[in-house]
Parts: structure tokens; sequence; C-alpha cells
């Protein structure tokens, strides 16, 4: 899991978590939050990336998948994508570019 936030949102005071990169090793959600809510933590343009093709599918928010809660949550999650890590220089390159190396 990459993002797990156990605290209440209030309209208005919402937890960000954006253009992160996540990697987990198998699927499952790569985020989650507390429910009943008043308002949603506002997530967005993460790149998740899994070992395994079976995983790609799999993965989700709240146990929902990510295109599903995207679909059901507009402007909540926008833009967060699932792919298989087919080469660790992906995220190599990634921390470069984020470093400036």
């Amino acid at each position: 899991m990459c993002m797990a936030n156990g605290a209440a949102q209030l309209e208005g005071h919402e937890d960000l978590y954006q253009n992160n990169l996540c990697v987990l090793s198998e699927g499952g959600d790569y985020a989650s939050y507390n429910e009943p809510h008043i308002s949603l933590p506002i997530m967005g343009n993460n790149d998740v990336y899994v070992l395994s093709e079976d995983d790609v599918g799999a993965v989700g928010v709240n146990g929902v998948a990510v295109a599903d809660f995207q679909n059901i949550y507009p402007g909540v999650d926008d833009g967060s994508t699932v792919q298989l890590l087919e080469d660790w220089e992906i995220i190599i390159d990634k921390a470069r570019a984020l470093l400036s190396l």
C-alpha cells in the first residue's frame, strides 16, 4: 500500500496524495481511507507499478479497481495509472530526473 489515511476528511481540508510513484510487490489497494467519509482525500496523477501482469487489474482504492474508482468518483483520483514494471530502469530514470542527475 502506498497511501493509507485514517484521518477523517472535512470538506475544504482534504489531504492530498498526488504525483507520486508507487511500486507494489503484489496486487491489492494502493490507497485506502476510513469510511464513512464526509469528503475524500484528493489523489491523482500517481504512477503505480506492479511486478506481475496479473496484478495490473487487481490494484485498487478501498477495494475498488482504480479505473472503476476513477469512474465512480471523478476528480478524486484522476490521472493515476497502474502499469507493469517491466524494467527497474524506469524507476531509476524517474529518480534521476527528480534529483536532476
